[in-house]
């Protein structure tokens, strides 16, 4: 299943995701799931798999595309980064 946006918008980021002068290569990404208020949703990666980075802040990540292009951000509720993982 891929996800696409229901329509584009531009949104406004918190300063702990924008304010950081480099990120921390997690990994390559395969999925990533979120909460909408239609319900839980799983986002699959196709193709070439976009790599996943976290923020300084431990609380955002960014998913990238051909080390140019972010695809998604995702931050806030209770989600940081640790030692063990992504956790929420």
């Amino acid at each position: 299943m891929s996800v696409e946006p229901r329509r584009p918008r531009t949104t406004r980021l918190p300063n702990h995701v924008t304010a950081s002068e480099s990120l921390a290569k997690l990994g390559t990404c395969l999925e990533f799931g979120f909460k909408t208020p239609e319900g839980p949703m799983v986002g699959r990666c196709q193709g070439r798999k976009p790599e996943l980075y976290g923020t300084p802040s431990k609380r955002g990540l960014i998913l990238v595309q051909d080390k140019k292009r972010a695809l998604v951000v995702i931050y806030g509720g209770k989600m940081r980064i640790e030692d063990r993982g992504i956790v929420d």
